[in-house]
């Protein structure tokens, strides 16, 4: 009995309790750590641990680096990590999609799919990007065009965001993406397909920033669109991708500009 009612003492310090629950896996306090009582529920939804849980935005400090969410980047790894093409054949096409655990099963698909589903509400990083671009090329017969979008989340770009978008360009035939973390190190950043348009020159001083983990709080999407024998075909990936919560976005575009 002194075991427990020790137990339970500890336990009944708030203060404790988060320690103990920031010891756990994040995919353990997700799912179970809120379920065990009233005090772990109330603990789990303290500002601290929503912050580990990348659930919350930590506030930025220069002397701070990004910390990307793990669960994220194993269950998302092409929205995080310089991609490699898997060729341009029409079975190749959407390959970032068809590699994703989502697809692995019905019951996966029904799981990451839902409206619901935390992943969507997650910060793909800590402190947040608060500036989500979109740099847009799109091919046609008669020229290459490129279209630059802002948005600005002042609570973070969330999972979900750039998930939807990268779902919404694969869609459509001959479509591809890649992401940019301006808060990483340029050696994570990734080789740009051909087809992408590239990206404003960085200064010295941005790059040496960057380097050592002070690159500015925003997230590029290169996405590319090629119209060419695209008729009749349908798009790179499959609609059980669509995520449930799927939400479109109100971007600040400028001016269409002529690649060739």
């Amino acid at each position: 009995m002194a075991s427990t009612s020790a137990r339970d003492q500890v336990f009944a310090i708030p203060e404790l309790t988060t320690a103990i629950i920031l010891q756990l896996p994040i995919q353990d306090t997700l799912i179970h750590a809120q379920l065990v009582n009233r005090s772990w529920k109330a603990a789990v939804d303290s500002l601290s641990v929503q912050q580990a849980l990348f659930l919350s935005p930590r506030p930025s400090n220069p002397g701070l680096k990004p910390e990307f969410n793990p669960l994220l980047v194993k269950s998302f790894p092409h929205w995080f990590k310089p991609t490699e093409r898997k060729g341009t054949g029409r079975g190749k096409r959407g390959w970032q999609f068809k590699e994703l655990e989502w697809g692995s099963s019905d019951e996966k698909c029904a799981a990451y799919a839902r409206k619901e589903a935390s992943w969507r509400r997650m910060l793909p990083v800590q402190p947040p990007a608060t500036n989500l671009e979109i740099r847009q090329a799109e091919h046609y017969q008669l020229g290459s065009y490129l279209t630059v979008g802002q948005v600005e989340f002042a609570e973070g770009v969330r999972m979900g965001t750039i998930y939807d978008w990268a779902q919404k360009t694969v869609a459509r035939p001959i479509s591809k993406f890649q992401m940019k973390w301006h808060m990483a190190p340029p050696t994570l950043d990734p080789e740009l397909d051909y087809s992408m348009a590239a990206d404003e020159m960085e200064s010295l001083e941005e790059i040496e920033k960057r380097a050592r983990g002070q690159g500015p709080p925003k997230v590029t999407m290169h996405t590319s669109y090629t119209m060419q024998c695209s008729v009749g075909l349908g798009g790179d990936v499959r609609p059980k991708f669509v995520s449930q919560g799927f939400e479109e976005l109100d971007i600040s575009w400028g001016e269409e500009i002529s690649l060739r």
